[in-house]
């Protein structure tokens, strides 16, 4: 079964890669894609040579390569196997929180793509700062980490939602690769497009006849909301005006608060618009419950709100949602720790992820 699979191997003539560099190739890439599974022994290098038809000195580095990288290691009696590789998980969100309903769910993607490989995903919880930052290692997530960093072999870290300076401790107390998935930060190596968001919402809302669009959530500096006054442009319409969360509020009284206070202003200032873009599912169920209070219709205003695909939120009002995917997220933060873990050359980052409209109550796209 073994000699099947590596049966595929081939020696591409005249590109310039060396023999060495396209087994290793090879064999990473049977590794990435399942072909060969944790634990699995492969064929002696002897065995190999006279299969592929290759000098045995270039599958002997090739291997060598290969186990200094994490990925292979020797066995006693049993040859060279297919190491299983644990990747360690880090949050700096508070997951019994209502409002990290979308770190929850990555945390879960990102775990079933480290198992889909048959790797061990471990989860740490609570890397957060304890009160200020020269205290950040006296927390239990944190003394956690340290001590199992001791005994465990990790590959490498998978990390969200991680503040800058709980950030800046990690890299000084482990060298292993990371990669970075956050909402928020610059330095992050995947997040979701924001920008994107905004520009997409205001274009489709545009495209379907809409004039007056409004938005509630970004504030007036933020460069998501310039691209939503940049696409409002390209349509000759207004640009629209914001309401931004204040303090960043997300919580759902608050949120319903500000809602309340919008729409009496909409009705003293002599209408509402066609349209609202919310740019939290957090605060959008507290603008339905403003909405339902004061018995607003949907077809008296089109609702699109930035959403999350994974996670569901009932509103009792009919929205639009754009949502973002935390399982495409976890694929690319785990092709991307796979590449550093290798070698391999990176993409430009930070990886941006646009998300998609998705049809919902009813609303057709």
């Amino acid at each position: 079964m073994m000699m099947k699979i590596l049966k595929d191997f081939e020696v591409r003539r005249g590109t310039g890669q060396r023999v060495q560099e396209q087994v290793e190739a090879f064999v990473r890439h049977l590794i990435w894609t399942g072909r060969l599974l944790p634990g699995q022994r492969l064929p002696t290098t002897h065995e190999m040579s006279r299969r592929w038809r290759v000098n045995l000195v270039s599958v002997q580095k090739a291997m060598e390569r290969l186990t200094s990288r994490g990925l292979l290691e020797r066995k006693t009696r049993l040859g060279t196997v297919v190491k299983p590789l644990t990747i360690g998980i880090l949050t700096g969100c508070d997951f019994a929180a209502p409002e990290q309903h979308y770190h929850r769910a990555l945390a879960k993607a990102l775990r079933e793509e480290v198992e889909k490989h048959g790797w061990v995903g471990v989860v740490f919880d609570d890397i957060r700062l304890a009160e200020k930052f020269d205290r950040l290692e006296e927390s239990e997530g944190v003394r956690r980490l340290t001590a199992e960093l001791a005994r465990t072999p990790f590959a490498g870290f998978l990390q969200l939602a991680l503040t800058t300076s709980t950030w800046a401790l990690f890299k000084r107390i482990s060298p292993l690769p990371a990669v970075h998935c956050s909402q928020v930060y610059r330095d992050s190596d995947v997040m979701n497009d924001y920008y994107r968001f905004a520009q997409d919402a205001v274009e489709w809302l545009a495209r379907r006849g809409m004039k007056r669009i409004e938005i509630f959530g970004f504030a007036p500096r933020d460069e998501a909301y310039q691209a939503a006054v940049a696409a409002a442009c390209r349509f000759d319409l207004t640009p629209p005006p914001t309401t931004p969360l204040k303090g960043g509020e997300r919580s759902l009284s608050e949120s319903c608060r500000q809602a309340l206070a919008l729409l009496d202003r909409w009705k003293r200032n002599g209408g509402m618009p066609g349209a609202l873009v919310v740019t939290d599912d957090v605060a959008m169920r507290g603008v339905a419950m403003a909405l339902i209070q004061r018995g607003i219709s949907s077809d008296a205003l089109l609702v699109l709100t930035l959403a999350n695909e994974e996670v569901l939120h009932e509103y009792g009002f009919p929205v639009i949602r754009y949502a973002f995917s935390t399982k495409r997220n976890a694929e690319h933060a785990m092709e991307l720790l796979w590449r550093k873990l290798v070698g391999e050359p990176l993409p430009d980052r930070p990886i941006l992820l646009a998300g998609r409209i998705l049809e919902t109550d009813g609303i057709p796209k």
